[in-house]
């Protein structure tokens, strides 16, 4: 097992890993000592992600800012923690700045059935927007940058990714754009797209119930097809209308929701019995 956070060193922030071995009875035992990841140490580097690679390695991604700027960084490590990559890899400049609330620039990565990685992040235009660059651990080359949302106006942040079971994967984000189909506050939107990053239709609301906010999402898998995501909702009403309760919506293969009503349920809720197929 590896564990990565960020450490204050010589007044900066740097990227660190342990790795740890276990029998899942007495506990883990540290493997060595600590590794810096970051190669670059004259910028904050902050809010680490670690994701393992097919062949045993892994890839580390984190934020770091220079000049008032976040940036998405990636460094990769074989098996046994050295890094096979020189110097630390930029993933994406964000032109987001230090001042936005925190999940506006930070990544997300996850892993492709063929080995590759997804980095999902936020980007600075007239407001934010949400873009992915897909990863190849053998070539260690990114291809092109992929705008996700269609919708513009506002902000779209808090990027979230899920691999599903025939091997596409579903974007998440959070926006705040009220002149669409969510004209309450905060909503939660989704794109998904094949392997190799094109779009599988248009991006499509997350939640059933609109007023006030719907944000932070997490997106999982279902085994039989489709996927869950779950999220903060104004919906709840205990213990009080507009406190924040953890709520879920389930997607088919069709991204049709799951639902019993006209609004979004709590979790565990609902089932379906859905049979057609629109995405194999």
């Amino acid at each position: 097992m590896i564990v990565s956070w960020h450490s204050n060193e010589n007044g900066r922030d740097v990227i660190r890993t342990q790795r740890y071995e276990g029998d899942s009875t007495s506990g883990l035992t540290p493997i060595g000592s600590s590794s810096r990841v970051n190669a670059d140490t004259s910028q904050e580097n902050r809010d680490s992600t670690i994701i393992a690679l097919d062949n045993g390695g892994y890839v580390v991604t984190w934020i770091a800012v220079s000049g008032g700027q976040w940036s998405v960084m990636a460094r990769q490590f074989d098996k046994n923690g050295i890094a096979t990559t020189p110097d630390d890899m930029l993933v994406t400049k964000t032109a987001i700045t230090g001042d936005n609330p925190a999940t506006w620039h930070i990544s997300t990565v996850e892993t492709l059935a063929d080995g590759r990685l997804v980095f999902g992040y936020a980007k600075q235009k007239s407001g934010t927007d949400i873009a992915f660059k897909i990863y190849d651990p053998q070539s260690k080359t990114f291809g092109p940058e992929v705008m996700v949302n269609q919708t513009t106006a506002g902000n779209q942040t808090a990027a979230g990714i899920a691999k599903l079971s025939n091997g596409n994967f579903v974007m998440t984000w959070d926006s705040n754009d009220n002149s669409g189909a969510d004209q309450g506050g905060w909503g939660m939107w989704a794109r998904i797209y094949t392997p190799d990053g094109v779009a599988v239709g248009n991006e499509f609301l997350v939640n059933t119930y609109t007023p006030y906010d719907q944000k932070n999402g997490y997106a999982i898998a279902r085994p039989g097809g489709g996927f869950i995501v779950i999220y903060e909702s104004s919906a709840d009403t205990n213990p009080g209308l507009n406190t924040l309760g953890i709520y879920a919506q389930f997607f088919d293969r069709c991204r049709e929701p799951y639902r019993t009503g006209a609004t979004a349920q709590p979790v565990g809720c609902w089932r379906s019995n859905k049979t057609r197929c629109c995405f194999p």
